[in-house]
């Protein structure tokens, strides 16, 4: 009886603990904007660079992209500016994993929390940066974010 009771002790010790570190690795709520902005500036980026396939997703050519890239990095300095100290240690837990260690360090006060942040968003793969991208494209293609981007952006020639 008391093996039971010392298993059943462990396995409730244990499943709170992995409780406590699956609410530490969700954003807080205040980031959530600017998390999605900076998805978009990954994607957007990625489609400047001509990236194979991404592009299509949303049928930007590279020049539109760019153009778009001015007035979506706008946006995300605003939303740092309201969220300057919304970071603390819960929301960086992996961030490499969602491509925001970039945006992470911008937001950082600690200098070397910053650095180490910088050093990790400069060192995400491409490949990791293009999953991310493609898992953005799922919602971004046809967001309200996008459109509004375009809708700021004057059409060129060739159109947006």
């Amino acid at each position: 009886m008391n093996k039971i009771f010392v298993i059943a002790l462990s396995l409730l010790i244990s499943a709170c603990a992995t409780n406590n570190i699956n609410q530490k690795s969700a954003p807080k709520k205040e980031l959530t904007q600017l998390l999605y902005l900076d998805e978009a500036a990954n994607f957007l980026m990625l489609v400047t660079d001509d990236e194979p396939g991404l592009a299509s997703k949303c049928n930007l050519k590279a020049s539109d992209a760019m153009a778009l890239m001015q007035p979506l990095h706008a946006m995300i300095d605003e939303e740092i500016q309201k969220n300057v100290d919304a970071l603390d240690e819960s929301t960086l837990i992996k961030c490499e994993e969602n491509c925001h260690c970039g945006l992470y360090s911008d937001l950082s006060s600690n200098s070397s929390r910053k650095q180490k942040l910088l050093e990790e968003a400069q060192n995400t793969s491409k490949k990791k940066l293009v999953e991310c991208a493609n898992k953005s494209a799922k919602w971004l293609c046809e967001s309200n974010l996008l459109k509004k981007l375009k809708s700021e952006v004057e059409p060129n020639p060739e159109g947006l």
